[in-house]
């Protein structure tokens, strides 16, 4: 098993605060940031891609999955490149019009890939504090990532 997903499951109130602080910064920002999109709701499917987005017409328009990370800490983005978990790639496929959306860890800052270039991404097997080895991440180039302070959004 992912030790990443069975920490979620022997801490769910971690999981689910965690879970929570990328769903309401995404549902807060990405409107502002993205006009064409008037709100976002959750999905209701629990195991699907977490937010769906609609557009002024209050049809579906977009989707996003949102992920609060704790080790992206202060605005700056300091990493060389973005990493997205592999198993993330099933909400990509499914929904061609799909954002992931990483919060950074204050909620001060958003990365934001389109799926497309999520999809696009080479894999890398990125060692990490669950999974020592074993797991795999899209390494996303930074070119394809935009970035947004979220104390300027809405200025």
């Amino acid at each position: 098993m992912n030790k990443f997903k069975e920490y979620c499951k022997n801490n769910p109130e971690w999981a689910k605060n965690e879970d929570v602080i990328g769903r309401n910064t995404c549902k807060e920002y990405i409107p502002k940031i993205f006009t064409k999109i008037k709100y976002l709701e959750d999905n209701p499917d629990m195991y699907g891609i977490d937010l769906i987005g609609y557009d002024e017409n209050n049809e579906q328009y977009v989707f996003v999955e949102a992920e609060h990370s704790n080790a992206w800490k202060g605005d700056n983005y300091y990493f060389k490149t973005l990493h997205i978990p592999k198993r993330k790639k099933k909400f990509f496929d499914k929904y061609p019009l799909s954002l992931y959306v990483m919060v950074n860890k204050q909620a001060s800052s958003i990365a934001v890939v389109r799926g497309d270039h999520v999809l696009d991404s080479p894999l890398k097997e990125v060692p990490n504090k669950y999974n020592k080895n074993g797991e795999y991440f899209f390494d996303i180039d930074l070119d394809n990532v935009k970035f947004y302070n979220l104390g300027e959004v809405g200025r």
